[in-house]
């Protein structure tokens, strides 16, 4: 009975859609976006997509704001969530 208890909850974890941050960056260089996309550096998954599009704004404002602080040059930012079905 426990082997098979043990079988259902892995089965069960197989499914379980998981999602991360990412961000792309497009710099300008001489006028030139230079575009760049990254894995969150703090590597936290988010077990629902609402809560990682809930800390993807956080931190693209908190990006934005250092961006326009330290007068970086930039065409865009995006910031969002990726997995679910596809993780």
């Amino acid at each position: 009975m426990v082997h098979l208890a043990t079988e259902r909850t892995t089965l069960f974890i197989k499914y379980i859609h998981m999602y991360e941050l990412f961000a792309t960056f497009c710099i300008l260089v001489n006028g030139v976006p230079e575009c760049t996309t990254y894995s969150d550096n703090e590597k936290q998954v988010y077990k629902d997509l609402k809560t990682c599009e809930e800390r993807a704004e956080y931190r693209f404002y908190e990006t934005a704001d250092g961006f326009l602080r330290y007068d970086i040059p930039f065409e865009s930012i995006i910031i969002g969530c990726k997995g679910g079905e596809e993780s």
